[in-house]
């Protein structure tokens, strides 16, 4: 899915369903979400990664700090909690506009839509943090890296980066789905293929919006992580990406 294709499914994703397709708790389809209880998780998630920062002693300095993929400002509202200033960057217009009309601390945080597959509206070694979580696996990993390598760019020397990534599909025999089951036995079908042609398909009949999962090996991202110039300090297991797949959260310097 190249960018264009990309930023039309959010900002209709952004128009219909805005909270669910942030957070896709099927009890909360079809605008369920209370504004409250979603912006809460935000900041519970926020405050458990601070709080683990500060456990592993890599606490970020609290000046400046950027949320990539902020939708409508979930985890970039709970961010100005800890940091003077923030930015939220988001690809969608649609979603940007609701950030902009929900935003609490207007002094501190600031939103950027940005359609472009860099991030060239910040300048090199400007903030001390940067979070994005539940976003690049749904960009196509030949975006993911140039993101990988400008998330680096923009963070300061000592400055922490934490992004979340699927590595590899779940292999556990009886959580595979009908697809994987083919391909385990058949050997020459590519499941991901199969699967998003039916939803492709399926979106384009019901008009709908359309996002597929994409990944990056866990060794791949490390050695993309040290080319960029960056260290990776930890590794945590992530469920953000659901069952199917074996995600990680990094949490690198430079």
């Amino acid at each position: 899915m190249d960018i264009k294709e990309l930023q039309k499914n959010w900002n209709e994703f952004g128009k219909q369903d805005p909270l669910w397709s942030i957070l896709t708790h099927e009890t909360k389809k079809d605008n369920r979400w209370q504004l409250a209880e979603f912006f809460a998780t935000g900041q519970e998630e926020i405050n458990q990664v601070m709080s683990y920062l500060k456990k592993i002693n890599h606490p970020p300095e609290t000046n400046l700090a950027v949320d990539f993929g902020c939708g409508v400002g979930r985890l970039t509202q709970a961010l100005a909690e800890y940091f003077t200033e923030v930015h939220g960057v988001d690809i969608a217009g649609s979603m940007i506009e609701q950030a902009n009309r929900l935003n609490k601390f207007p002094d501190q945080v600031t939103y950027h839509v940005n359609s472009n597959p860099d991030l060239k509206l910040f300048t090199d070694d400007t903030f001390d943090f940067v979070f994005t979580v539940i976003t690049l696996q749904h960009i196509h990993p030949g975006y993911i890296k140039k993101y990988l390598k400008e998330f680096l760019r923009i963070l300061k020397p000592g400055g922490i980066l934490v992004f979340q990534l699927p590595s590899h599909k779940n292999i556990n025999w009886p959580s595979l789905s009908i697809f994987d089951r083919i391909k385990k036995n058949l050997g020459n079908i590519t499941p991901l293929w199969i699967k998003d042609t039916y939803y492709f398909l399926k979106s384009r009949i019901n008009h709908q919006p359309y996002l597929r999962m994409y990944n990056i090996p866990q060794t791949k991202v490390s050695q993309l992580i040290n080319s960029y110039g960056g260290k990776i300090i930890n590794t945590i297991p992530d469920n953000r990406a659901g069952n199917d797949w074996v995600s990680i959260q990094y949490i690198v310097t430079k």
